[in-house]
């Protein structure tokens, strides 16, 4: 990873388990654009995370599910103020427990008007989060919040009707569909 790290755009380690090293080398591939380091993890120093979002600014998909992350690694990715931070098309946080319901408010604020692929399995969304997406994320083709126990029917029931072009995964969370099926609009 160091010797290519001004060139690497992509990185897919989703099923591999990665350690401190790694992800501390990552943070120096400032021209990443893809990063999937989802699932199995020995990762002790959590900062380093911190640090890739905080360098790492070409970021475009970012896929972190199963990876024991709070607010504050994923800090850098709402709280960019020079606004260097390219816009984020996929962002996958299923299982990503520790992250709070005001960060992924953080984040759709943030970066809202650019994704496509949000992936919220899982985590304490609410349903002011679900009212969030409705008027952040109208460019949102594929949503998951299966597994978000703390999001009413009645949020659910607008987000079927005010992201129609989106594909919403509500497996054990509305018991009567496991994905709602809408047409995507160019």
């Amino acid at each position: 990873i160091l010797n290519t790290s001004n060139t690497l755009k992509r990185v897919d380690f989703s099923l591999c388990e990665v350690g401190n090293e790694v992800v501390k080398a990552l943070s120096n591939c400032f021209n990443l654009v893809d990063l999937q380091l989802q699932g199995k993890s020995s990762v002790t120093d959590m900062a380093h995370y911190y640090d890739i979002f905080l360098n790492c600014l070409k970021l475009k998909r970012i896929g972190l599910n199963g990876i024991a992350l709070t607010d504050k690694h994923i800090m850098p990715l709402a709280l960019n103020e020079n606004g260097n931070h390219h816009p984020i098309h996929t962002l996958l946080l299923g299982g990503c427990e520790e992250v709070s319901d005001d960060s992924i408010l953080n984040l759709i604020s943030y970066h809202g008007a650019s994704l496509r692929m949000l992936n919220l399995r899982g985590t304490s969304i609410t349903g002011e989060t679900a009212l969030r997406l409705i008027t952040k994320c109208k460019r949102l083709q594929l949503l998951d919040i299966s597994e978000c126990l703390n999001v009413p029917q009645f949020y659910i029931t607008k987000l079927r009707s005010e992201l129609p072009s989106c594909l919403i995964n509500l497996a054990n969370v509305d018991k009567s569909a496991m994905f709602v099926k809408c047409t995507i609009n160019p």
